[in-house]
C-alpha cells in the first residue's frame, strides 16, 4: 500500500545521483512492506526529472528480494536543451518533415590503417537495470545544470511522493455506495486512499469495488489482509486522516465506547490522526438519546462529526439521517489534510 510518510532516503538518493554525487551508479534501498507498491509507481516521476537533466533513471523492485528497491542512474549523452525530432508511430519521421539525408558511405581504408575495435559502448548503448551491478561511489563534477534548476525540478517531480494518506472506513448503511464517490473525490484531491469495511458493510458494496478504485486490498477481517497481519495497526499508522463514511448507529456506539471487534472500529481506536465521522441512519435512530450521547462523546474527544442531511430516507421516513453530501465530506477531508501540511 502507499506510504503516508515522506520517503526522504529515496528522494535523497536520486537527488544526489542527478546532481553528480553518485553519477553513473546504482543505489539499493531497503523497502518497508507498505512501500513496495508505491515504489514502482515512482518510476515515471524519476524518469521525467532525469530526462530534463540528460540522465536516465531506472526504478524497480528487486525480483530476487522484494524488500530491496533498486535505483540506477546513467548519463545518456544527450543535450537536455535539444528537443528531439518529432516522430510518428514506431519512431519514423512524420510525412510533413523532410527525411534526413543518408550519410554517404565512406571509402574503405587500407587494412593497415584500420583502427583496432574497442569495447567502449555507444552513447545509446545503455545497459538494462538488471545488467548493472553495484558500482563504487565516485566523486564527479556536478552535471552542467544550475543547482537551482535541479532543486526546482526535484521539488516538482520527486517531492510529490509525500502524498497524504486517507483511510476510508465503511460501515453497514445503504449509503455505503456513496463511499465510492468519496474515494474518487479524495484521489482527485491528491490523496492516497485505502479502504476498511465492516463485514456487514460488504452486504451493500463488495470489497472488489473499492479494491478496483484504490488498487489496494480492502481490509475487512482483522486476521486476513494480504498487506499486513495487523491491518488495524497498519492502517492507523499509515493514515494521516481517517474518515468513517457512512457511520451507522452501531459503528458510532462502538467507537464512542472503545470497542474494537471489527477492522473499522479497531482502526479508529488505534488512530492518532484526525478522525471525521459521517453518520447515516434512520431519523429515529439518529434522534435517539443514546446516539446523541455517543455523538457528544466523540465530539468531546476531538472527533469531527458531520451532521447528517435531512430528506427522504430509504425506509420511507422523512427527517435527519441521510449521509452528508459527498462534496461536503470530501471538502472537509481535504481541508483537514491541508491543515496537516500548514
Amino acid at each position: 500500500m502507499p506510504t503516508g510518510r515522506p520517503m526522504s532516503e529515496r528522494s535523497t538518493a536520486i537527488k544526489e545521483a542527478l546532481t553528480g554525487k553518485r553519477k553513473n551508479s546504482t543505489v539499493t534501498l531497503d523497502l518497508q512492506p507498505d512501500e513496495i507498491e508505491s515504489f514502482s509507481r515512482f518510476t515515471q516521476r524519476a524518469r521525467t526529472a532525469a530526462k530534463n537533466l540528460g540522465m536516465k533513471v531506472g526504478v524497480r523492485v528487486d525480483k530476487a528480494d522484494s524488500t530491496k528497491g533498486v535505483i540506477t542512474v546513467k548519463e545518456t549523452g544527450l543535450d537536455p536543451k535539444e528537443k528531439p525530432a518529432k516522430t510518428g508511430r514506431r519512431g519514423r519521421p512524420r510525412k510533413d518533415e523532410p527525411k534526413a539525408e543518408e550519410p554517404k558511405a565512406e571509402e574503405p581504408k587500407p587494412k593497415h590503417a584500420r583502427k583496432p575495435k574497442t569495447s567502449e559502448p555507444k552513447d545509446d548503448d545503455v545497459p538494462m537495470v538488471a545488467e548493472i551491478v553495484e558500482e563504487e561511489v565516485v566523486t564527479a563534477e556536478p552535471v552542467s545544470v544550475a543547482d537551482a534548476l535541479v532543486e526546482e525540478m526535484l521539488e516538482e517531480a520527486i517531492e510529490e511522493e509525500d502524498v497524504r494518506g486517507v483511510a476510508v472506513c465503511v460501515s453497514a448503511s445503504i449509503a455505503a455506495y456513496k463511499a465510492c464517490e468519496i474515494v474518487r473525490g479524495l484521489q482527485r484531491g491528491g490523496c492516497d486512499v485505502a479502504v476498511a469495511m465492516t463485514p456487514a458493510a460488504t452486504e451493500f458494496v463488495g470489497p472488489a469495488t473499492f479494491a478496483a478504485l484504490t488498487d489496494l486490498p480492502v481490509a475487512v477481517d482483522l486476521f486476513d489482509w494480504p498487506v499486513s497481519q495487523l491491518p488495524h495497526i497498519e492502517l492507523a499508522e499509515w493514515a494521516d486522516l481517517i474518515v468513517v463514511a457512512p457511520a451507522s448507529a452501531d459503528c458510532i456506539a462502538k467507537i464512542a465506547h472503545g470497542l474494537a471487534d471489527d477492522c473499522v472500529c479497531a482502526t479508529v481506536l488505534a488512530a492518532t490522526s484526525p478522525i471525521i465521522v459521517c453518520p447515516s441512519m434512520n431519523v429515529h435512530m439518529w434522534q435517539n438519546p443514546a446516539t446523541q450521547a455517543n455523538v457528544k462523546t466523540l465530539r468531546d474527544r476531538g472527533v469531527i462529526v458531520l451532521e447528517p442531511a435531512e430528506g427522504y430516507l430509504v425506509c420511507g421516513d422523512w427527517g435527519e439521517g441521510k449521509l452528508a453530501p459527498v462534496e461536503t465530506i470530501v471538502k472537509a477531508c481535504l481541508d483537514e489534510v491541508a491543515k496537516l501540511g500548514a
